[in-house]
């Protein structure tokens, strides 16, 4: 129930916002504003203290990672497999998915190591004030924090990549006369709208 205000947050942001702005704008037009919300959110880690709140330290990281989540994954998908021929956008899809599930063990496995290992560290150099409740929980939160930099420089460093390199222009619309699901098949077959896998 503590993750579920971030599922919330995905849902409305990739539903509601992008889904609207994405034939409007172009690609790095939302990936580096959802890039940046998700840096937030990593950040907003730091302000937390072993007594801060729910509301005042989970939910408000939940929401900025929600959003900026939302506005980056589906430009993300879709324009992945933009201008691919259709009869190749099957293989497309695929390595796109299996892209996305190795980044994302790689990427959690990475951060786990980092969090582990500034809590292990904490542990070591406050050895003398004992194992106490406090201790373990102040233990717990520099590892959460340390992954939350670390994760935030990625990301923001990704960001700047995007801002610099991604070059797709918004995506154009269907010539006159070809309304329509044909229309829009045509648009695609020609590189005009990104295509869906």
């Amino acid at each position: 129930m503590a993750f579920l205000p971030m599922t919330t947050a995905v849902l409305v942001s990739a539903g509601g916002l992008t889904a609207r702005l994405l034939p409007r704008l172009p690609p790095r037009a939302l990936i580096v504003p959802g890039m940046l919300l998700i840096s937030s959110g990593m950040l907003w880690i730091l302000t937390m203290e072993t007594d801060t709140s729910y509301v005042e330290g989970v939910l408000v990281a939940g929401l900025l990672l929600g959003v900026g989540a939302g506005m980056i994954m589906p430009v993300a998908f879709n324009y992945a497999t933009h201008g691919i021929d259709q009869g190749d956008a099957g293989v497309a899809s695929a390595s796109l998915n299996a892209t996305q599930q190795v980044g994302s063990s790689t990427g959690t496995a990475l951060l786990n190591t980092i969090a582990s290992s500034a809590t292990a560290d904490y542990l070591a150099s406050h050895a003398s004030q004992g194992r106490s409740p406090a201790v373990a929980r102040q233990a717990a939160l520099e590892g959460f924090e340390t992954a939350g930099t670390w994760a935030a420089g990625i990301i923001l460093a990704g960001a700047l990549i995007v801002a610099v390199l991604m070059n797709t222009p918004r995506p154009k619309p269907p010539a006159e006369g070809t309304t329509g699901p044909a229309g829009a098949q045509d648009a695609q077959s020609t590189g005009l709208l990104p295509a869906h896998s």
